[in-house]
């Protein structure tokens, strides 16, 4: 984890030490959402859901998209855009339900990719380009419980990935440009989703093979991101 962050950081000085040609630099923030089929994470609630079917009056149900903001600063020079970015991506499922003995077991799942990047992107034409990202990323799951009284952390594990994205580039004035990028979003890795399945189901982790866990979170969407000044 230090090693990232400090790998990170290195590339975010190198980033804004890159050139001293005319450049400009902007603000953006903006919002995405995108799509992704995580099979092991709805084997692991679909076991849950079988086995607990007396109980439930809410199943978990599948889920596929993500959402969230996306925030950071382009350094551009001429046709060329260099970018730092935190993107924010999460999900939340419910199940509902009583045991035999009418205890509550009620519970939330909510899923979160978090990711700083260092992005290169250039661009076409004023009004399209295409770009790449070097990302930090950390999937991390967290459950709420009724049984339990606060929310708590099932996994979090840090790891590498890209986006791949088009950019199609509305500029509606020198203060405020609007640009729409659909993208892919391509983990390096797998994430182990064993822990989840221990929690959720109730497991012996000895019993466990970890290798049969792993789940390559890619997915693709569109963001909608502001960039202020001018483009």
């Amino acid at each position: 984890m230090t090693s990232l962050i400090k790998h990170f950081l290195l590339l975010t000085s190198l980033f804004f030490g890159f050139t001293n040609l005319q450049a400009q630099l902007n603000i953006k923030v903006g919002y995405g959402l995108s799509y992704v089929n995580p099979d092991v994470s709805h084997r692991i609630t679909d076991q849950y859901n079988t086995e607990q079917a007396e109980d439930l009056t809410q199943s978990f149900k599948e889920w596929h998209f993500l959402h969230g903001m996306t925030a950071g600063l382009r350094y551009r020079v001429r046709d060329i855009g260099l970018e730092a970015t935190w993107t924010n991506k999460y999900s939340t499922i419910r199940s509902a339900g009583e045991d035999a003995t009418g205890t509550d077991i009620s519970r939330d799942l909510f899923f979160r990719i978090g990711s700083y990047g260092i992005g290169l992107e250039t661009y076409i034409t004023e009004e399209i380009g295409v770009g790449v990202s070097f990302d930090v990323e950390n999937y991390r799951i967290r459950t709420d419980v009724a049984s339990v009284d606060n929310r708590f952390t099932i996994l979090s594990q840090w790891a590498y990935g890209s986006h791949f994205n088009m950019s199609f580039n509305l500029s509606g004035s020198d203060l405020l440009t609007l640009s729409i990028k659909p993208f892919v979003h391509i983990p390096w890795s797998s994430v182990d989703l064993s822990k989840l399945q221990v929690e959720v189901n109730n497991v012996d982790p000895e019993t466990v093979n970890t290798n049969d866990y792993n789940e390559r979170f890619i997915n693709f969407g569109i963001q909608f991101i502001f960039y202020n000044g001018q483009w």
